[in-house]
């Protein structure tokens, strides 16, 4: 079993007055699942299948803790063809960690398509735009361009929210 746990602190105008719809939260939640779900899938196939669960900071606040679990039925298999499984640490610093993330990613393209995109190594693309030009995990490509994973990813981030990750 492979564990990684983030958290997630709302903001926007949704939160002006200190509270909030609860038809206006529940929609992000539901991408957050579908999210690592999406991604697991492109990432991962059928060798392990992912839980979220929420733990709540503390009484009276918005943030919470999301913790992905993820169970690995066909680790064994995996082990002897050689298979690899991103295990749920990683899966978590593709979508939502470090400086290169799915997030990033997708906040630092606005929507728009690059104008070229081109593998530099095994592990790596070049992805230019505008003339700028940035090195991304293949992986994290792939999860890119998998339209579950980033439909549920800018569900997860849309307004009237704006999660601080």
């Amino acid at each position: 079993m492979s564990r990684a746990s983030f958290a997630i602190a709302y903001d926007g105008s949704a939160l002006r007055e200190g509270s909030m719809d609860v038809r206006d939260l529940a929609p992000s939640f539901l991408a957050v699942g579908q999210l690592f779900d999406a991604a697991n899938t492109v990432l991962n196939h059928d060798a392990a299948l992912v839980k979220i669960s929420v733990t709540a900071t503390g009484v009276g606040l918005f943030e919470i803790i999301f913790q992905v679990v993820q169970h690995l039925p066909a680790q064994i298999t995996a082990m002897f063809s050689g298979e690899s499984i991103v295990a749920a640490v990683n899966l978590k610093e593709f979508i939502v960690g470090g400086t290169i993330s799915l997030i990033w990613l997708i906040k630092k393209l606005k929507g728009k398509k690059p104008d070229r995109i081109e593998r530099v190594s095994d592990s790596h693309a070049r992805i230019v735009i505008g003339g700028e030009e940035f090195t991304v995990p293949l992986q994290l490509m792939r999860l890119y361009q998998d339209i579950a994973v980033r439909t549920a990813a800018q569900r997860m981030i849309a307004d009237p929210l704006i999660p601080s990750l």
